[in-house]
């Protein structure tokens, strides 16, 4: 019979302590350039402090013509998270600029984790005595 053994690892604080799958889309012909690609991965990475349940971000940029010319970018992005039920969340912005549409999506996804934590933490307390 085979035996598991766990080990526990000190994380090092310079890289991140959990890894998930990053997908990066251009809609429409919209061609993604480095700049762009490096800093949305530099953002979403840093969710993993907030949860290491994360399994998949994919975000789409795309560029609409509009009346408005504040709302010219859309980027969508999902997260999936892992656990015993599969949890996913959705996000839209709209905005004149790409990098501060990403930072609209990135502090959704924050909050939408803190407030997942806290359900969490509060479920776990508030268990019924059997």
């Amino acid at each position: 019979m085979p035996r598991l053994i766990f080990m526990k690892i000190k994380a090092d604080k310079t890289e991140p302590t959990h890894k998930f799958l990053i997908t990066l889309t251009g809609l429409h012909g919209l061609k993604l350039t480095k700049a762009l690609k490096a800093a949305t991965e530099e953002k979403i990475s840093k969710l993993g402090e907030y949860s290491d349940k994360i399994f998949e971000v994919s975000v789409s940029f795309s560029h609409r013509e509009s009346e408005n010319p504040d709302d010219v970018m859309k980027v969508r992005a999902s997260m999936s998270l892992a656990g015993k039920t599969w949890t996913h969340y959705n996000a839209t912005a709209k905005s004149s600029d790409m990098y501060v549409a990403v930072d609209e999506i990135v502090d959704l996804f924050t909050r939408k984790l803190r407030r997942r934590k806290r359900y969490i933490q509060l479920k776990r307390k508030v268990q019924p005595k059997a």
